[in-house]
C-alpha cells in the first residue's frame, strides 16, 4: 500500500473514531490529514500534474473538515463525574475488603482483624448507599434534562450497585454482631 493511501485510511480512520468519540483522535485526524495534504502536494509538484488520479479519488481538499461543531463533546455535568468517580472508588474499596474477609477466614486471621474488616465493609456500604442516592438523584435530574440514554443506564446501575452495598453492609453487620455472642 503506498504511503499516500496509507495516510488516506489513516485520516478516514481517525474520523469515524472521531465521530464516535474521542478528543485525542481528533489530533490524529487532523495530523494525517495535514501529512496527507502535504504528501498530495509534495507528489504532484514533483510529477508536475496539478489533476489528482484519474481513478475517482475525492481530492483531499473537498473532503469534509471537521470543525469543533462536529466533535461530540461529552457534556457530563462536573458534579456527575465526580460523584461517579468517587462511588466506583468506594465500591473498589469494598469488593477488596469482602476479598480480604474471605481470604482472611480461609487463611485463619486473628479474630480483630475480621471484625476491623467487617467494620469496615459496613462503613463502606453505608458510604456507598449515601453517594448512591446522591448519584440516584444526579441522574434522574440530568436524564430529564439532557434526555440521554446514558443517565438511565448509569441509574439502573448506581441503584443495583446500591442494593448490593446494601445487602453486604447488613450481611456483615449481622455477622459482626453474631461473631459477639447474642446476650439477653
Amino acid at each position: 500500500m503506498p504511503l499516500g493511501q496509507f495516510l488516506f485510511f489513516l485520516y478516514n480512520r481517525a474520523v469515524q473514531k472521531l465521530r464516535s468519540q474521542s478528543d485525542s483522535v481528533f489530533r490524529t485526524a487532523h495530523s494525517a490529514r495535514f501529512i496527507y495534504t502535504k504528501y498530495r502536494q509534495k507528489t504532484f509538484t514533483m510529477q508536475g500534474k496539478t489533476k489528482h488520479k484519474e481513478t475517482n479519488e475525492q481530492p483531499l481538499e473537498m473532503l469534509p473538515i471537521i470543525g469543533a461543531e462536529e466533535i461530540p463533546v461529552k457534556n457530563r455535568p462536573i458534579l456527575f463525574r465526580l460523584t461517579r468517580r468517587f462511588l466506583l472508588f468506594l465500591v473498589a474499596m469494598l469488593s477488596v475488603n469482602v476479598l480480604f474477609f474471605i481470604v482472611g477466614n480461609y487463611q485463619n486471621f486473628l479474630f480483630s482483624d475480621l471484625k476491623l474488616l467487617l467494620f469496615l465493609i459496613t462503613c463502606n456500604s453505608i458510604a456507598i448507599v449515601f453517594i448512591g442516592f446522591f448519584l440516584i438523584l444526579e441522574c434522574i435530574f440530568y436524564s430529564i434534562i439532557q434526555r440521554k440514554l446514558f443517565f438511565i443506564i448509569a441509574l439502573v446501575v448506581v441503584t443495583v450497585l446500591c442494593l448490593i452495598a446494601g445487602l453486604l453492609g447488613i450481611f456483615s453487620e449481622v455477622i459482626s454482631i453474631l461473631s459477639n455472642g447474642y446476650k439477653f
